[in-house]
């Protein structure tokens, strides 16, 4: 089927396929830029946290740890439904 509409500049053509690229790319590393950043933020708050109870002698708050372990499932998450909403 030709989903051809009068004046639009993209009537069914390889620009109309090559704009649906672009989107998936685009919503690919949108999701990759999520993922890797909130990585980072929680590997800087882990060292920070690790080099905070080394300097004071004390040891690890266990909230830390349950932040990591909630965050880790959050980005599991993020990542699953992209791929489950790509299908």
């Amino acid at each position: 089927m030709n989903n051809y509409t009068p004046g639009s500049p993209l009537n069914g053509t390889k620009k109309e396929k090559i704009m649906k690229d672009y989107k998936g790319i685009l919503s690919a590393v949108i999701v990759l830029v999520f993922a890797v950043g909130l990585m980072l933020i929680l590997g800087l708050i882990v060292v920070d946290e690790f080099m905070v109870a080394n300097e004071h002698g004390g040891k690890l708050d266990s909230n830390i740890i349950e932040l990591l372990q909630m965050s880790i499932t959050g980005i599991i998450g993020l990542v699953a439904g992209y791929v489950g909403g790509k299908q």
